[in-house]
C-alpha cells in the first residue's frame, strides 16, 4: 500500500499497482531536465486506476493547499489556467507513455495501467483544494468546465467527470484520509 503526501494532505492508502505517481516519473524528469525555467511540463500529482460497477476509471488528481477567491479575477484566471495545463498535460503524457512514445515511459506504468485497453477506460479529473470552504468549490468547478471543454470533447469525456473537492470531500470519497 502507498500513501501520497501532497499539499498538506494524505492521499490513500492505495494499492501500489493502482497508483502512477506521474509527478515523480523519471521520464518526465528527463523531459523537463533540458527545459528552460518556466518551460517545463506542468503535471498533476498522480493517477489512480479503479474499477466500479464494471467500468474502469483513471482519475487524474491535482492537489492544492488553497485557491484564490473567484473575485480576484487575475489570480483566479491564472490559477484555472495552471490547473487546466496540469490536468491536460497529465492525460497527454499518460497516453504517450501508454503508446510507448518515450523510451522508458511505458515501463514506468504500474501493471494495472497496462492491463486495460485505452478504449475501455474512462477518465476523470479531480482537483482537491485542502482549505477550500464548500461555497468556494462551485466557482472553481464552474470555471474549470469551460476551460477543459475542448479536451473533454476531443476525448469524449463527460463534463461530470470534472470534480473539485476540499479535503473533507476527498476523505468522503476515499481519496484522502
Amino acid at each position: 500500500m502507498i500513501t501520497i503526501l501532497e499539499s498538506g494532505m494524505s492521499f490513500g492508502p492505495f494499492s501500489e499497482d493502482h497508483v502512477f505517481f506521474i509527478e515523480k516519473s523519471p521520464a518526465l524528469l528527463e523531459l523537463n531536465k533540458s527545459s528552460n525555467k518556466g518551460e517545463g511540463i506542468a503535471i498533476a500529482e498522480f493517477l489512480l486506476i479503479k474499477s466500479e460497477k464494471s467500468r474502469n476509471y483513471i482519475s487524474i488528481i491535482e492537489a492544492k493547499t488553497s485557491s484564490p477567491k473567484p473575485g480576484n479575477t487575475e489570480d483566479f484566471d491564472k490559477y484555472i489556467g495552471d490547473i487546466k495545463s496540469k490536468l491536460s498535460n497529465s492525460l497527454h503524457l499518460f497516453v504517450s507513455y501508454y503508446l510507448n512514445r518515450h523510451s522508458s515511459g511505458f515501463s514506468e506504468l504500474p501493471n494495472q495501467f497496462k492491463k486495460f485497453s485505452l478504449q475501455n477506460i474512462d477518465f476523470e479529473f479531480i482537483l482537491v483544494i485542502k482549505t477550500s470552504e464548500d461555497a468556494w468549490l462551485r466557482p472553481v468547478l464552474d470555471s474549470l468546465r469551460p476551460a477543459l471543454k475542448p479536451l473533454m470533447k476531443i476525448w469524449n469525456i463527460s463534463p461530470t467527470a470534472i470534480k473539485v473537492f476540499n479535503e473533507a470531500e476527498a476523505i468522503r470519497h476515499q481519496l484522502a484520509n
